[in-house]
Formats: structure tokens, C-alpha cells, sequence
């Protein structure tokens, strides 16, 4: 980056950084540095230098200085421009070795330039750097530099790896005074031209990162020697001179920026349309709230602020705007009122606009109301937001609105806390954010058919909330579901809330995948947690890959819901507030018209529940499969139960009477087992320890179910003709385990104190069978 040099160590040397591995452009103003150097040659020039950004190590070398003094001319590149600055022939070898004292630690070194790279007529053009000679073969680490002297304007520069500069400014200089010799272009036209050559190498220098100031500089001293230039050879009157140096000055003032401290300097500056102004901060220097402001003379729409002499100075930030930028007052509660105000005039601009809050601070606010603008906005910029976002239900709808790496964040949990609630509103997006002590992260509700569509919602993390998201619908019986939600996508978030994590009703097509959701734990015994995820009234759910700890009531509750399924997903420890509404998975229907239907559940790991693993009750189309059940009802799920009237007669599967056209196998379920209810009357009650079911697509009408008696013979089989046709045999008394093999069933004793299993040889049995007929 281009800098003025700075003076430092009582006023003995002048300090550059310059780093060694740095790709660019850089032009250095070294004016105080030369005007000292020509009243004391011992003045040195102090380097510090870096090596991708480090310090590099100049202890026991050198500094050295060598190129050549003279005259120049540029070699054309390819394209036909001036580029690459190169020394006459007769331009003489300057050469400079300091001694190892001149380098210090902290990447220090001073040079002691001699007189002659400093020429009032041609340049300087070589390499300065670093000669280690310690060793048995010298090393130079250098840059390329020029120095340039501007013996009118008193001042000189130094150029690291860019010739282009110096060739664009000789030229806009020479040709403005040729054409001024020949007469044949008016004044006004050679200004026009000047100024157009000068703007064009100020753009290049705003590219490159060089400051106001030192593009100010740069250009007076070009302007000084064009002045001195134009009056030696007599072309201008001392009036004409002094009116055509006022235009080109007042002409590049309004293409350069002037810095001032903060708003109320701006406010105060004798500016003029055209002018650009920075402010160094809003209220001080360096608070954050710095930027660039264009001078207007009439009235701008957007963010402006209306200036003492009459004209406005109009915010001019692209698409980004630091908050900080338009007064909002970090880290203070008591800015509440009026940082409301400012965030709603910049919400309220109709462009696209990215909103930074930035990080390390706390912005106090009340709601902010987002009005209906087909426009993208974005949250943004790591800062702690405690505050709400709403939006508007009419007009058009919101679009492009993305919430992403902020934190919302209030003091106490709240049911009034609501940090976004969105209506209206399509591709909303929610990413990489924290909520903390929040009713709801998101609330929607059911203004309209899919009031909110492809709400993305992801990487986030929630903390001491009672619901992530939460949906309404004003559904009831008779009437067609109007679903609230459309297409939400919920992943990777990490979750700790005090009610539901997911509270959804009305949503046509849901994936939620890969969340980890806490409540919490047993020791509270919190009489607010229910479900870890609850669907009601919606189609094309799918649930998968999500850790779910300790619900109240249910793991996963599907109420009403189609076409949904709920896969490889682990449950923990849940169940513990009521084993009446404390089944893992539940698929339900509460409505009398319409049962749950096209339902898989597959793949589970349920464990420690202190009901069934897996329950469907009014459900039809169903597919339970490949589940894996520890201990529903057991010993240890009755440890973390706070409910009161524990039973221990709970069944991993439980498919209620009400249920048809459903598939249930492969499930493993060692401590408990299947029950069915069905309209026969010779079917089971229970299905025992661990024993496949497989249900036909016509419902449960073709099961028969026998019980037998028979002892065992030495490898523990008792005979059975029918054996292909059973779909389940048990103990009635869960003694052991039957398996159909062969043309038989085999009986096995578990051992609950250590998991063993055996075979029950020569051992009187009875067993119930269960077969269906194919």
C-alpha cells in the first residue's frame, strides 16, 4: 500500500515497510524525508522489512543500494504501452554497502543514501536490500525502487515495482506543455485532456490502495513542475497561470477524497458538488463508523447527511453498509431508541444492500419491520444482534433475505422474544448464526398458502431457547389444510432448547437431517420439554441422521402427516416427563376424517426409552423396518423418569388396532418385544423377544395364531409343519426365544444378568405361533 513515510526516533529517521515476497505496486511520498536529507547528509532512511508479512531477519547483514543515475526512457509492452522504465546508456552506477551495525532486530536497517541517487534532472532506477557476505558466498535479497526528485515542488518519491507510474505522470506533463507551446488546442481543452490523464492515474493509484493525501501530493508536484514549465518558456500570464493551476487543482479535487474525522467535520466542510469526502469514524476516529460520502446539490434518496453550506453528502457504500457508518451506537442499552431508527431508514432503502454489524460489539435495537421489497438484504458480519427482525405480510413477497454469521442474543429468555419472525416471504435463509434466550429463532404462521417457501436453515446454534422453529396453522376439521411452510431445508444445527426443537404445523416438504438437539437433562426435571421434533397436518417430511437426548414426550411425533418418513436417526432417554406420550417415534392422527399414511420408519437406534421404541396408531401404508430397540421400559429408562405411574410392560413396536396395510421386520428389539392389535380375534397380544414380524398389504386378517406344547429334542428343535408360514413364534411365558429353522422351531434361553445365549434342550415347552397364509 502506498504511505508517506513516517518520522519517528527524535526526528533521525524516517521508517518504510517493505516486504520482500509482496507482489504490487507501491509509491512512497518521501518529500520530508529528502528536505531533511539535503540539510544533513547523515540523515538515514530506516527500512523495516517483512517476509510474508513477518518480520524478516536482518541481524548480521547489510544494507546495500545499487542501480544507476541518469536520464530514461520506457520500453513499449506488448500492447503498445509505456511500461518498463529503462536507464540510458550513459547513466552512471551508484552503489551504497552499509556496515552490519546499520541493521538491528525487528527487521530493521538503515541506509545512508549517497548524494547522487538524488538528481535534480533524470532518476535514480536499482535495488535496495540486504547482502549477507558471512559465509563463504555472498547473498542479496533486494526489491526494485526508483527515486524521483521534483526539484520545483521541493519533494521526491520512491517507486517499489512501479514504472507506470512515473511514465504516466511525465506524460500527462509533457504533452500538456507541448500542446500549450504549439497554441493549437484551447486552455480549456488542455485542462480537459490534463485532467483526464491525471484522473486516470489516480484511478490507477485507488486500485492499488494509495491514500488521498498522498495522491494530492503526488499531483501538486506534477502540477508545480508543469506550472514552472509553462512560465519559463512565457506562455502564460501570471494571471492565466495562477487561473489554469486553480482549475486543474479544483477539477482534481472533485475526483480525489478528503479525509476528515468523523460526521460533524463533514457536516462543516466547505464541500462542493462533485467532491468526495471520507470521515475517519461517525463520532471519533477510528470508532468503526468511517466512509465515503459524494456531495450532492439536491437532496439524494438513500442515506445521506444534509451539510451546513446547504448541500448533502450522500453515503456511498456500493451494496455494504457498516452500521456503524449511520450512527448506530454499539454496546450501549440505552441506544435502543435511536438505533432502532436508524436501522429501519437503512432497512428501508429500496436496494439491494448487504447490513454489517460488525463483530466485537452488542447493537441494542427493538423490531425492525422489513418491508416488502424484491431486493436482497443480508445480516451480516459477526456483531451480537439483541433485537427482532419482521417481516411484512403484503405487497409483494420478500425475497433474497439471508440472516448469516450474527448472533441474536437477549439478556433473559422471553416468550416475547422472537428474533425472526418471517411471512410473506421466499428463500429466506438462516446460516452460521447463534441464538441465545430466545422464544423462537424463527416463527411462521399461516397468513397464506406456503407463507413461507424454501426457508433454508442451517450451521446454526441454539442456546437456551424454547422453540427453533415454530409454526401455527388454524386448520380444524372439515376445512383443507393451508400449509404455512414450503420446502424447509433444517441441517447441521446444534441445539439446546426448553420446549420443542421443531414445532411445525402445515408444511409441504420438510428435510430435516444431521441436527443435534439437547434438553435439558434429567437432574431438572423440567416440566416445559416435549417433543424433540413434531410435525402436524404436513406432507413429504423427511427425517434423517439426527441425534435426539431426553425428550419429555416424544423423540419424533408425526401428527397427520403423508408421505414422511424417519430414518437412521439415534434416540436417546426419551419419554421422561410421561410413558403415555412417550414413544421414541409416534405416527398419529388426531383428525377422525384422515389417517396418517405412506409412512417408513427404518434404521433407528432407540435407546433407554421409557415407552415404545416405535408407535403408529390410525395410520395406514406403513413400512416399520430394521430398527434397533435397547431396553423401552427397562431398568435404566426408569432411572431418568420423572413421570409418575411407571409401567414396565412396554413393547419396542406397538401398531395399534386402528392401523392396516402395514409392513413390520427386521427389527431387533432383545428386551421386549411386538404387539399388535388387531380386529381378529385369534391374533396376538404379543410377539416376544426379538422375533420378525412381516405384515401383509391387506392388513392383519390372514394371521392365525396356535399355541403348542412339545419337549425339545439334543438340539433344542420341536417339530412343526407349517414352519415356512410363520411369521412369529415366542414364549408366552419370555423364558426364551423361538426361531423357525428347518422343518421346526428352535428354542433359546437369554440370560439377562450377562447377554448369553443357549440352547433349551430336551426341555418341555410351549410356544405361540403366528402364521399367515400366503
Amino acid at each position: 500500500m502506498a504511505t508517506q513515510v513516517t518520522h519517528n526516533n527524535d526526528g533521525h529517521f524516517y521508517t518504510i515497510d517493505v516486504d520482500l515476497a509482496k507482489e504490487g505496486a507501491e509509491v512512497f511520498d518521501l518529500t520530508t524525508y529528502f528536505k531533511a536529507r539535503v540539510a544533513d547528509n547523515n540523515v538515514g532512511l530506516r527500512f523495516r522489512w517483512f517476509w510474508q508479512g513477518q518480520v524478516f531477519n536482518t541481524v548480521g547483514k547489510k544494507p546495500r543500494v545499487v542501480g544507476l543515475v541518469g536520464q530514461y526512457s520506457f520500453k513499449k509492452a506488448d500492447d503498445g504501452t509505456n511500461r518498463e522504465l529503462v536507464m540510458s546508456p550513459d547513466a552512471s552506477s551508484v552503489a551504497f554497502t552499509g556496515d552490519v551495525n546499520d541493521c538491528e532486530p525487528g527487521g530493521y536497517a538503515t541506509y545512508y543514501f549517497p548524494e547522487q541517487m538524488f538528481p535534480q534532472d533524470g532518476m535514480f532506477k536499482g535495488t535496495v536490500g540486504l547482502l549477507d557476505d558471512s559465509g563463504e558466498t555472498a547473498r542479496y535479497t533486494s526489491v526494485d525502487i526508483w527515486f524521483k526528485v521534483y526539484p520545483q515542488a521541493g519533494g521526491a518519491q520512491m517507486g517499489k515495482a512501479c514504472d507506470y507510474y512515473i511514465d504516466e505522470l511525465d506524460k500527462a506533463i509533457k504533452e500538456a506543455e507541448e500542446d500549450l507551446k504549439a497554441g493549437q488546442k484551447a486552455q480549456q481543452q488542455i485542462i480537459d485532456e490534463y485532467q483526464q490523464k491525471i484522473t486516470d492515474l489516480v484511478n490507477q493509484l485507488n486500485a492499488q490502495g494509495q491514500t488521498a493525501n498522498s495522491m494530492m501530493e503526488t499531483v501538486k508536484a506534477g502540477l508545480t513542475t508543469l506550472e514552472a514549465k509553462i512560465q519559463q518558456d512565457g506562455l502564460f500570464t501570471q494571471t492565466e497561470a495562477d487561473t489554469f493551476k486553480q482549475t486543474v487543482e479544483h477539477s482534481f479535487k472533485a475526483n480525489a477524497i478528503t479525509v476528515v474525522d468523523n460526521v460533524e467535520s463533514l457536516k462543516a466542510a466547505n464541500a462542493f458538488a462533485g467532491q468526495t469526502i471520507k470521515t475517519r469514524g461517525f463520532y471519533t476516529p477510528g470508532d468503526g463508523g468511517g466512509a465515503s460520502y459524494l456531495i450532492t446539490l439536491d437532496k439524494p434518496d438513500g442515506l445521506y447527511q444534509a451539510l451546513d453550506n446547504g448541500l448533502y453528502a450522500k453515503l456511498d457504500l456500493s451494496k455494504t453498509y457498516n452500521v456503524l457508518q449511520i450512527g448506530v451506537v454499539p454496546d450501549k442499552q440505552a441506544a435502543a431508541s435511536t438505533n432502532t431508527i436508524a436501522l429501519q431508514s437503512l432497512v428501508d432503502y429500496p436496494k439491494d444492500k448487504i447490513i454489517v454489524f460488525p463483530a466485537g460489539h452488542q447493537f441494542y435495537f427493538s423490531e425492525i419491520i422489513i418491508d416488502s421489497q424484491d431486493k436482497l438484504m443480508e445480516i451480516t458480519g459477526g456483531g451480537t444482534l439483541t433485537g427482532k427482525f419482521k417481516t411484512t405480510t403484503t405487497g409483494k413477497r420478500h425475497s433474497k433475505l439471508r440472516f448469516t454469521d450474527v448472533s441474536f442474543y437477549f439478556d433473559e429468555l422471553s416468550n416475547d422474544n422472537n428474533a425472526l419472525s418471517l411471512a410473506h416471504t421466499t428463500n429466506p435463509q438462516v446460516d452460521n448464526c447463534s441464538f441465545t434466550n430466545c422464544n423462537a429463532c424463527v416463527v411462521a404462521d399461516d397468513a397464506e398458502f406456503q407463507n413461507i417457501q424454501q426457508l433454508l436453515f442451517t450451521k446454526n446454534t441454539v442456546n437456551n431457547c424454547n422453540y427453533t422453529i415454530y409454526s401455527t396453522s388454524t386448520y380444524s376439521s372439515g376445512l383443507t389444510v393451508q400449509y404455512s411452510l414450503g420446502d424447509l431445508t433444517f441441517t447441521d444445527n446444534i441445539l439446546h432448547c426448553n420446549v420443542e426443537h421443531l414445532h411445525v404445523e402445515a408444511c409441504d416438504g420438510a428435510i430435516v437431517s444431521n441436527n443435534t438437539c439437547f434438553f435439558p437433562s434429567y437432574p431438572t426435571k423440567s416440566a416445559s420439554k416435549g417433543n424433540n421434533i413434531y410435525f402436524k397436518q404436513s406432507t413429504g417430511v423427511k427425517i434423517n441422521s439426527n441425534s435426539l437426548f431426553e425428550a419429555g414426550f416424544h423423540g419424533v411425533l408425526l401428527d397427520h402427516c403423508q408421505a414422511s418418513s424417519v430414518t437412521n436417526n439415534s434416540l436417546q432417554w426419551g419419554g421422561q416427563r410421561s410413558q403415555q406420550t412417550g414413544e421414541a417415534i409416534m405416527v398419529v392422527s388426531g383428525l377422525a376424517e384422515s389417517n396418517s399414511s405412506l409412512t417408513t420408519i427404518t434404521g433407528n437406534t432407540i435407546t433407554f426409552n421409557s415407552a415404545a421404541g416405535v408407535r403408529c396408531s390410525n395410520t395406514n401404508d406403513f413400512v416399520i423396518s430394521n430398527n434397533h430397540m435397547f431396553e423401552a421400559g427397562g431398568s435404566r429408562a426408569s432411572s431418568y423418569y420423572y413421570g409418575s405411574n411407571w409401567n414396565s410392560a412396554i413393547q419396542g413396536i406397538q401398531v395399534d388396532k386402528d392401523c392396516s396395510n402395514g409392513y413390520v421386520y427386521g427389527n431387533y428389539s432383545p428386551h421386549n418385544g411386538i404387539k399388535v392389535e388387531s380386529t381378529t380375534t385369534s391374533a396376538p397380544s404379543n410377539l416376544g423377544y426379538g422375533i420378525k414380524m412381516v405384515g401383509p398389504d391387506t392388513g392383519f386378517s390372514k394371521l392365525h395364531f396356535q399355541q403348542i406344547s412339545h419337549t425339545t429334542d439334543a438340539y433344542a428343535q420341536i417339530p412343526f409343519a407349517d414352519v415356512q408360514k410363520v411369521v412369529a413364534a415366542w414364549s408366552p411365558t419370555k423364558d426364551y426365544s423361538v426361531i423357525a429353522v428347518g422343518s421346526g422351531l428352535r428354542i433359546m434361553a437369554y440370560n439377562e444378568s450377562n447377554g448369553a445365549i443357549s440352547m433349551v434342550t430336551n426341555t418341555s415347552v410351549t410356544v405361540n405361533v403366528l402364521t399367515y397364509d400366503f
